[in-house]
């Protein structure tokens, strides 16, 4: 007679499952890090890009209006107004319209909190109640532009144009930041 058969069931052990826990755990944690790193560098490239594009924006924007103005002038200091040079840091020009249409860029210690560095100011009859400087850029909490260049170039027998220039970076939350140039010419439409 033989006693009962040792069956042996069919499973894991203890054991086997607590390595396998473990195994799954460390798996798992790497992977999720690493896509919090990934929505991190996401959310980052989103915001570069929607400053980008607000930037370059508004330096389109300045030379659409270029474009179709005459009389280009620069100054260097803000007051001296030249019809020729080069890394000034205002632009003016006439529009259409006859108003004077003035774009100079302050750098960041001058700035009002909550202002741009690059500012402008319509003076004229067609100004469409505008007064006083208006911010053209993101605040600086946004956009920091460290630098901005107007040049004109031309003359009596040379079409006349304006180069901008931009270098600057935008911060990002965790301290770090993404540095950026832009530059941009335009050329009058009509010829004197």
């Amino acid at each position: 007679m033989s006693g009962p058969a040792h069956s042996r069931e069919k499973g894991f052990t203890l054991v086997e499952m607590l390595v396998a826990t473990a195994i799954f755990t460390v798996v798992m944690t790497s992977a999720i890090g690493a896509l919090v790193s990934i929505i991190g560098a996401n959310d980052r490239s989103q915001s570069l890009k929607t400053v980008m594009d607000n930037v370059s924006f508004a330096v389109g924007q300045m030379a659409r209006g270029i474009r179709s103005g005459t009389s280009y002038a620069c100054s260097i200091d803000g007051t001296t107004w030249t019809a020729s040079c080069s890394g000034g840091s205002a632009v003016q020009y006439l529009d259409p319209s006859g108003d004077t249409i003035e774009y100079k860029f302050l750098q960041s210690s001058a700035l009002a909190p909550g202002m741009g560095n690059l500012e402008t100011l319509c003076t004229g009859a067609n100004c469409a109640g505008v007064s006083g400087w208006q911010s053209v850029t993101a605040p600086t909490s946004t956009v920091t532009i460290t630098n901005m260049a107007f040049s004109v170039y031309g003359g009596a027998n040379v079409q006349p144009r304006v180069v901008i220039t931009a270098t600057g970076f935008v911060p990002f939350k965790n301290g770090t930041s993404t540095e950026f140039d832009i530059e941009t010419a335009a050329s009058e439409r009509l010829r004197n």
